[in-house]
């Protein structure tokens, strides 16, 4: 074999073991970033504080359910177990007109023990549904929301179900 196919073969060789390398990388990185389990988000809430209608929440208007479930739903149970005189309008502003659990008033919601509420995506369906879990702090379980895209206002609220036990006050059970 002459001098130059060995250089050839040399050259090619190292191209070749940069290129799987690259790829190799790469792999690595889109398995990291599409990791099955998602880090919740945490809202950090403090006695008396009044939640603030949204200017615009952008986790409403985008299609991402993960995004949703860390970001907007603890916002939304904060709201939902928080008496604040824009409680109503802040209503309208994440549920649908008709969603389960809405018209619970606050006071048959007991007192949220965390100071930091923290989201999490369970189940997206293609069809523009997602279930959210929201942990604050009761030791039973978080807080369960369902959610549904809508063309015109983006991702609206269409149940929110309390703890197994410790949510609601005894005349609400």
């Amino acid at each position: 074999m002459s001098r130059k196919h060995r250089t050839m073969l040399a050259l090619l060789a190292i191209a070749l073991t940069i290129i799987l390398l690259l790829l190799g990388w790469a792999g690595r990185r889109a398995m990291s970033q599409a990791s099955s389990e998602p880090t919740p988000s945490v809202i950090r809430t403090t006695a008396g504080a009044k939640p603030q209608p949204p200017k615009t929440d952008p986790a409403l208007k985008t299609r991402d359910a993960q995004r949703l479930c860390e970001q907007t739903a603890p916002k939304v149970v904060t709201l939902y177990v928080t008496d604040s005189p824009d409680r109503s309008h802040l209503l309208d502003e994440y549920f649908t007109a008709h969603a389960t659990g809405r018209n619970v008033p606050v006071s048959h919601i007991k007192p949220q023990p965390a100071k930091q509420f923290a989201g999490a995506l369970n189940v997206e369906q293609p069809v523009g549904h997602a279930v959210c879990s929201v942990n604050t702090g009761l030791q039973s379980s978080p807080w369960m929301l369902e959610f549904d895209w809508e063309e015109t206002l983006g991702w609206r609220c269409t149940s929110i179900q309390g703890p197994i036990q410790g949510a609601y006050t005894d005349d609400q059970l």
